[in-house]
This record gives C-alpha cells, structure tokens and sequence, in this order.
C-alpha cells in the first residue's frame, strides 16, 4: 500500500510539474524578428475566421452551428480578452466576418491562413491548437508593420476545458495575450 501511494504521488507530481511547463503560445514565425512598437493608440481587430468550412471535420451538424461557435469565439472570446489587456488603447473589431471597416484605427491586427487542430480525448487528454498568421497594419499607410506565424494551445485552468468550445476559449486567449505581449514590447 506504501509503495502504490508513493508511486501515486510520483506520477501525480510529474503530472503537475509537466502542465505547467507547456506554452500558451509559440512563434513558429515573425518579420520583422525585432519588431520594436509604435505608439498606435486606437486598434482595430479584424475577424477570426476559424474556418467556417471546417465544420463537419471538427464534429458539428452544420455550417450555420459552427459559424455561431466561431462568432462567439470572437464577441465573447476574443473582444473582451483584448479589451481588458489594452485598457489604455481605444478599441474597435469587426462585427462580422464581412465587415471590412477600421473604424479610423491607426493599427489594424488581422488574421490569416487560420486552421482549428483537434487533439483533445478525454483517455489521453492533449490540447487544442489554433493556428494562424496575425498581422499588424498600419491603417494610414496600409504597410504591414510586422506578422507572425503562430500555434496557440489551449492551456488554461478551469472547468470551460472540459469542452471543445472552451479551450477554443483558452486558445483565443492566448491569442490576444500574444498580442499583447508584442505590443507591449
């Protein structure tokens, strides 16, 4: 009995230590690689289209039942992380994934070539990734200032993780603090 609660505790402690070692996000690329911030006090953030032809892959019964998650995602997700991080920016975002409009930002942050990987079960456990390219616009010159290739993965403590609409959540989130964190630099 010792040695099965010894074992126990090994395991669960290696468990611990090795979930908290994962990252939120990774760069897998970036030009410029020493982007240096400009001081932009309004930001508009574009759509996140989490690829609306993606639906019957990632298990949902329609196209209209994942375009509600995705736009969800962005109102409920992505919206209120970035506005709490940048409480000294002026904020807009898009209201839908055809609204093209800046609002007269000075920064525009969009997204491309954007893909949801599933890797989640409940046996083994994993995370969810999204992908995507972020961009950074300057809204008066229309230079792109700076872009990144990155993975997001849904690390995050709470019970929305017990959902794949939550650690789509998680990885939103993660998202918006690599934004930030560019940002802020």
């Amino acid at each position: 009995m010792k040695r099965l609660l010894t074992i126990t505790l090994i395991l669960a402690s290696m468990i611990f230590i090795l979930s908290g070692c994962a990252s939120r996000y990774s760069i897998n690329k970036e030009a410029p690689e020493n982007y240096v911030q400009q001081p932009y006090n309004t930001i508009h953030v574009n759509w996140l289209d989490l690829g609306i032809n993606d639906w019957e892959k990632l298990g949902y019964e329609s196209k209209n039942a994942w375009g509600k998650v995705i736009a969800a995602n962005y109102h409920e997700g992505l919206k209120p992380y970035l506005t709490e991080l940048f409480t000294d920016k002026k904020m807009s975002f898009s209201k839908s994934m055809t609204d093209s409009s800046t609002y007269g930002s000075d920064l525009i942050i969009s997204f491309t070539n954007t893909r949801v990987d599933q890797n989640w079960n409940a046996m083994t456990g994993g995370f969810d990734y999204i992908h995507t390219t972020i961009h950074f616009t300057d809204a008066k010159t229309s230079k792109e200032l700076y872009s990144a290739d990155i993975s997001t993965s849904s690390i995050g403590v709470g019970p929305q993780g017990w959902t794949f609409e939550g650690r789509l959540g998680f990885c939103t989130y993660n998202i918006a603090l690599m934004i930030y964190d560019r940002l802020q630099q």
